[in-house]
């Protein structure tokens, strides 16, 4: 897609992130790509996807299954900043070089020696920012435990982890809270029960909690004010104050590397997913042998609380005494403490009804799939009344001889209400055919080769998310002080009896198009197999 390349992803055989799983919980990944093999999942596969399938209990004896990790996070490499006397040295040859007297430099000869020989480190202060406020690694632990086992009636999978990442911030006694932090609980029990010889009924269910705090805007912003801190922008905390540059005798500096977090409060954020799927397989070899029924229901919830506390701590800047002693000048005290809530969630509906067919006629191998599936999904955050919705049929038959000769044909009928009635719907097939020359007589007892298999497949893969959504409807009018031409510094026209007030306008956001569709796009692969 030209808007969106981002692969479908399938947990035990439903769209849900996969980002924080427990590892210890999964069996298998595998990831398709061409046009054949996604045409199943409808134009939600367009751009390939990942199937994660978590483990499930087999019948034999009860395991338990404990395992622990522990590691470091070490930062890497950073870049080398120029220390105070480098930086006042090549600062002032620049003003220098733009014609400014000598005696109207920014760090004055005193300066540049005191950087130079650290005599006086309150006033003329050397920081490495970056050394001093990140620690040498930061601890992170991993504990998970399962259990599993059942009988020929009922199999379960339960599991249970733990995972904790601490900060790599120094917190120099403000708050032990002012740091990045990550803790995730994992839970999950898949069971698997056979209600008759012919109908087997599975629920798998699955979650997390995930507490995350933060301080400042966020670690990108964090590194970007570290980086952009003069070394003599402050002295760092010192008996317990935030030692901050004087200007009088280093200049004025927006901010040093304490200046975005220390004292400021931190963000704590609940993230509670959890996942719920119900499925019910019947056989259906009364009818015709290899007949099955599938009906599935899943539903899948977040809930996120955000909890913001903000503060602030005075700064002290350093000055000369009369005796030669250095005193501080107190700037701002601590400033009572700020608290905010807020919190969103969202959840998602999907259900899928179908007949898969298998049979083996002699050294011809057949199956077919018919299903129907639908989606619904609901974000109370901007849009809380209009959710996303898709139906899908799905058509699918496989033939091979031998397993020699291969042949897929799949079909993918897909509706989404993006588009306006009489454009909604979309068909999408797809083919594949394959050769295995290994299974030919010329092949079949070769020393070098045990498998090789030649495979071309064609399809057609639509998607229906090529911009903002509901692109058939015209925007609506915006009412502001709308910049424009005929309009005076862009704050709106200046017309009626007052013409010193420039009053708002009204302005179209968007033309609708009614005959937008679904963007198609014809994959075509040719793949080799070999082993």
């Amino acid at each position: 897609s030209s808007s969106n390349s981002t692969p479908l992803i399938l947990v035990d055989g439903v769209e849900r992130s996969f980002s924080q799983l427990d590892p210890n919980e999964v069996a298998d990944i595998a990831i398709l790509k061409d046009a054949s093999a996604t045409a199943v999942f409808g134009v939600r596969g367009a751009n390939g996807v990942i199937l994660v399938t978590t483990k499930r209990g087999e019948a034999g004896k009860t395991n338990i299954s404990f395992s622990g990790s522990w590691g470091m996070s070490v930062p890497t490499d950073f870049l080398d900043f120029a220390n105070s006397y480098d930086y006042a040295t090549a600062y002032n040859n620049a003003q220098l070089s733009d014609g400014i007297s000598p005696n109207q430099l920014k760090y004055s000869k005193e300066a540049i020696q005191a950087f130079k020989d650290h005599s006086q480190p309150l006033l003329y202060p050397d920081m490495d920012w970056i050394d001093y406020i990140l620690k040498d690694y930061s601890l992170q632990s991993q504990y998970n435990m399962n259990i599993s086992g059942g009988n020929e009636t009922a199999r379960f999978f339960i599991s249970a982890g733990i995972f904790k990442q601490g900060g790599l911030f120094e917190t120099y006694n403000a708050d032990p809270n002012e740091n990045f932090s990550y803790d995730r609980y994992n839970y999950r029990a898949n069971l698997d029960i056979n209600m008759s010889k012919t109908t087997t009924l599975s629920l798998t269910s699955g979650g997390r909690l995930e507490v995350r705090t933060e301080i400042g805007g966020g670690e990108d912003n964090l590194f970007t004010y570290l980086m952009d801190s003069p070394p003599m922008a402050g002295a760092g905390i010192v008996d317990g104050k935030r030692i901050v540059a004087n200007k009088e005798y280093v200049g004025d500096y927006a901010r040093d590397g304490l200046d975005t977090f220390y004292g400021r409060g931190y963000t704590r954020s609940y993230t509670h997913v959890l996942n719920f799927d119900l499925q019910l397989v019947q056989k259906l070899d009364m009818i015709t042998s290899g007949l099955s029924f599938k009906i599935k229901g899943s539903y899948n919830g977040n809930y996120n609380l955000n909890k913001a506390r903000n503060g602030s701590l005075p700064t002290y800047q350093p000055v000369k005494l009369a005796d030669g002693g250095i005193g501080f000048q107190k700037s701002g005290d601590v400033g009572n403490l700020g608290y905010n809530e807020s919190n969103g969630s969202g959840r998602n509906w999907y259900a899928e009804a179908g007949l898969d067919y298998a049979h083996q006629f002699g050294a011809h191998n057949v199956t077919a799939l018919l299903l129907y599936n639908q989606t619904k999904n609901y974000y109370p955050w901007p849009y809380s009344d209009i959710p996303t919705g898709y139906v899908g049929l799905v058509g699918r038959v496989t033939y091979n001889y031998n397993s020699r000769y291969l042949l897929d044909l799949n079909m993918g009928y897909n509706g989404s209400e993006n588009f306006a009635p009489g454009k909604r719907y979309g068909l999408f097939p797809s083919a594949s055919v394959g050769w295995v020359p290994t299974a030919e007589a010329f092949l079949e007892d070769s020393d070098f080769l045990s498998y090789l298999k030649v495979r071309y497949s064609y399809g057609i893969v639509g998607n229906d998310r090529s911009g903002n959504r509901f692109l058939y409807l015209p925007g609506s009018y915006d009412f502001s002080l709308h910049s424009g031409a005929g309009m005076y510094r862009g704050s709106g026209y200046n017309f009626g009896t007052n013409i010193n007030v420039y009053q708002p306008v009204a302005h179209e956001s968007s033309l609708g198009n009614p005959n937008v569709s679904w963007e198609t796009a014809v994959k075509q692969n040719i793949g080799v197999d070999v082993k």
